[in-house]
């Protein structure tokens, strides 16, 4: 069953309701982190049917200018470079930076590459701080996401 919070026009988050098993347990709610738009003639009150899912809010990482860019633009970026086995953005206070688990091996090739790829999808891109890692960052949960916010709350 899904669950939608209305939180503008005609759109908002989706909430997911689930039973666990066995049986006893009650409905569990918690949302999944996609936004949704409504169809045009569902009033938001009973979800009926779903125009569109735009995709997850924390999918997309906010560059110093202002600008938002979708994580899919670090995957363009990275996906064909060879020796990048997992990647991850990190957005904090600090600015914008990449993280790589890379095979052993020399990196900088690949560095630069993902380097001159970004600087095309954004100026800013082109300088951001690119570390080799061994393992990404992970939430208290134990998860490795593809963007981690590490923004201080003001």
């Amino acid at each position: 069953f899904l669950e939608a919070t209305v939180s503008g026009p005609g759109g908002g988050k989706l909430l997911r309701l689930t039973s666990l098993y066995p049986r006893c347990f009650p409905l569990v709610r918690y949302e999944i982190g996609d936004e949704m738009q409504l169809h045009p003639e569902d009033d938001g009150i009973a979800l009926t049917r779903l125009h569109s899912v735009i995709g997850r809010s924390n999918a997309f990482v906010s560059m110093p200018d202002g600008q938002t860019l979708h994580f899919g633009t670090f995957s363009q970026a990275i996906k064909e470079v060879a020796g990048v086995l997992r990647y991850q953005v990190i957005e904090s206070d600090d600015g914008v930076r990449l993280l790589l688990v890379h095979r052993p091996g020399p990196a900088a090739k690949s560095i630069e590459s993902i380097r001159s790829r970004l600087s095309r999808a954004h100026p800013q891109l082109g300088d951001i701080a690119i570390e080799v890692v061994d393992d990404l960052q992970r939430t208290r949960a134990g998860k490795s996401p593809l963007v981690l916010h590490e923004k201080s709350r003001s």
